[in-house]
């Protein structure tokens, strides 16, 4: 597969935790809303372009074999 891959996989799993922490007030508890949900907006698109590179790394190891 794509060596990047775990790297995907990682950042992913990263970015879902940010989004997870700053929800239930256990990272950043004190910021205002407005700043924490910008944060979680930019998490959120950082995550979602590395599930992307992951779904067309796994469809390109397939439709190669």
């Amino acid at each position: 597969m794509n060596r990047y891959f775990l790297t995907n996989v990682f950042m992913v799993a990263c970015c879902a935790y940010v989004v997870y922490a700053i929800g239930s007030y256990q990272l950043f508890a004190d910021i205002p809303e407005m700043n924490a949900m910008c944060i979680c907006l930019i998490a959120m698109v950082i995550g979602s372009i590395g599930a992307f590179d992951m779904f067309v790394t796994i469809r390109e190891f397939f439709k190669a074999k």
